[in-house]
């Protein structure tokens, strides 16, 4: 990639996320016409996060340590906002049809008072942040959590009789690096063995980051064992 392709690359990100952040503060704080100190507490705080964010991704090879700390706090806030951005829009969404449902009906639009305005704000508002606050502590618990094990059986036609029952474990996504470290990695391997596979496919990504960084990290995959052979794409 040269070096044009990457800046141009980076400003799209940084343009697409700084809509997704000014959209989602534009309606949880300047809409919701909260208090000054509260105001500039929040917009300072959605500043810093925002930039978090290219920070976390761009130091990642050069600060390996810094990224691997501030990952947990970036990419958290990364789903939390894309999260909250789609429940605004769908909350929005259906707010505008109602309003074309009355165009289309020829009703007025009842009168709403600017108090009100701002109650309904922070209601919508507070109800997508809950959202996707909910949904993005779930998506944690899980990737972090127990393995989900998912057996899917197939079936072929023509397949000898002697591979009926050959079982395949495969291992996708990993991204050992920021927030998956060697405890993970041999909680995979040793979940992975428990099952007594055939053949184990990784079928990547192995890593975020150099792989001399994370060498350590991603060394407990040496130990998957299967009778026919461990086989991987990067």
């Amino acid at each position: 990639m040269d070096v044009v392709t990457a800046i141009l690359r980076l400003l799209l990100s940084l343009t697409v996320s700084g809509g997704i952040h000014y959209f989602v503060w534009r309606r949880l704080v300047k809409r919701a016409a909260l208090p000054r100190l509260w105001h500039r507490g929040i917009t300072l705080a959605f500043l810093v996060l925002y930039l978090s964010i290219p920070l976390t991704t761009m130091l990642r090879n050069d600060a390996p340590a810094f990224s691997t700390n501030a990952g947990w706090v970036a990419y958290p806030w990364m789903a939390l906002v894309a999260l909250t951005f789609v429940a605004l829009l769908i909350i929005d969404l259906v707010r505008l049809l109602i309003w074309s449902g009355r165009k289309v009906a020829n009703k007025p639009a009842p009168a709403v008072s600017e108090s009100r305005r701002v109650f309904l704000a922070r209601v919508t508002g507070g109800a997508a942040l809950t959202v996707g606050g909910t949904s993005m502590a779930r998506g944690m618990l899980e990737a972090r959590g127990t393995h989900e094990i998912v057996d899917v059986e197939i079936y072929l036609a023509k397949l000898p009789a002697s591979l009926d029952g050959f079982t395949i474990v495969q291992l996708t996504d990993l991204h050992v690096g920021l927030t998956i470290d060697r405890v993970f990695v041999q909680r995979v391997v040793d979940r992975a063995n428990a099952l007594s596979p055939d053949l184990i496919a990784l079928t990547g990504d192995f890593v975020d980051g150099k792989v001399e960084d994370l060498r350590a990290d991603i060394a407990p995959l040496s130990q998957l064992r299967a009778k026919h052979g461990i086989y991987a794409v990067t």
